[in-house]
């Protein structure tokens, strides 16, 4: 009677053996899918590195319509895939009726192939001129765009040439036009002069520069500023339009038009030419108007022409020519014209 039973109890005992193994066969596979030790023993296969389709070694560049060349470049090596190439020691022109008129270097760059389009870093450039001294660029980095043909300087470009240091935060050359564009904070450095700008294009077949918006002129004896200024470079001239006023530590001078030799340091001022002081100067209350004015820088005077009518505290003084001496800080009616000085008092 007893065997049925034993028998019970040992199939009993075998069953929940069985499945505690089954229970912990799967806690054991549970935590192998969380670890995933075999990805430490054996570690995944990196992806293929995908090679450019062609390298070249030595290679020229050319834009070409017709008989005309736009522009030339060539580089020691090219690597080239279906998007875009990178260049490596790049070299190039920009060309007119086949004539270089801008040469270039960078140390690579990449070529954009369905926009013709170049980036080139660590740029040096220069124009090419045949008679007068080339201009020349230096740009961390550059844009070139082929259906404007032209040069974007980016990064705080530095154009130089002569003793002239121009840089502003982009510069635009235009190939076509044959003039540089510059952004804001445009800033023209020249011996003790220094004029600051918005906006300014330099044209550079004839050298001149025009400048607007913000215009601000600074030298080592006078600030000035003005709605326009126009430079010549190549006869050192700066020419200074509309609502112009220049300053010193004394006076005050404005008329229509200004101009600056930054060879011979004199300015000449025409129309509606008038000198004032400056309140709490410490100088007598002064006064001229006239036609025109040349201010001599070296020699420390101000000589006035035609027309000219000045007032010294209560004394009225007409004369064709009249001067104001720096060192004196006054008015000195001179020449050999009719002088007349009229004084009146105050009760």
């Amino acid at each position: 009677m007893n065997r049925p039973v034993l028998w019970n109890k040992i199939t009993i005992k075998r069953r929940f053996i069985l499945l505690l193994f089954i229970l912990l066969l799967t806690a054991g596979w549970y935590c192998l899918s969380k670890i995933q030790p075999w990805n430490i023993i054996t570690p995944p296969v990196p992806a293929r590195k995908t090679l450019p389709d062609y390298v070249f070694q030595q290679v020229a560049l050319r834009e070409v319509s017709g008989a005309k060349i736009f522009y030339q470049i060539s580089a020691n090596a090219l690597t080239l895939d279906s998007a875009q190439g990178q260049l490596e020691q790049v070299t190039g022109s920009i060309l007119e009726n086949n004539n270089s008129v801008f040469n270039f270097t960078a140390q690579n760059g990449v070529l954009n192939i369905a926009k013709k389009l170049f980036t080139l870093h660590n740029f040096k450039g220069q124009t090419n001129t045949r008679y007068y001294q080339p201009w020349h660029i230096e740009s961390p980095l550059v844009y070139w765009d082929n259906a404007l043909q032209s040069f974007t300087f980016d990064r705080k470009p530095k154009l130089t040439s002569r003793d002239i240091s121009i840089s502003a935060s982009k510069i635009v050359y235009n190939s076509v036009f044959n003039f540089f564009i510059f952004g804001a904070g445009c800033e023209i450095q020249k011996g003790d002069y220094t004029v600051k700008s918005d906006r300014a294009v330099l044209r550079n077949a004839v050298d001149i520069l025009t400048l607007e918006d913000n215009v601000s002129l600074q030298s080592s004896d006078f600030a000035g500023r003005a709605d326009a200024l126009d430079w010549d470079i190549r006869r050192a001239e700066i020419n200074l339009k509309n609502n112009v006023i220049l300053q010193t530590a004394d006076i005050i001078l404005t008329g229509e038009q200004v101009s600056l030799n930054t060879t011979q340091e004199t300015v000449l001022l025409k129309n509606n030419v008038r000198l004032q002081n400056k309140e709490n100067s410490g100088i007598d209350n002064i006064i001229v108007n006239s036609d025109r004015a040349l201010w001599l820088r070296q020699e420390g005077k101000i000589q006035f022409f035609e027309n000219t009518q000045a007032w010294k505290n209560n004394s009225l003084i007409q004369s064709n020519q009249i001067s104001y001496d720096f060192t004196q800080k006054d008015i000195v009616a001179s020449g050999g014209g009719r002088t007349t000085i009229i004084t009146t008092d105050d009760e």
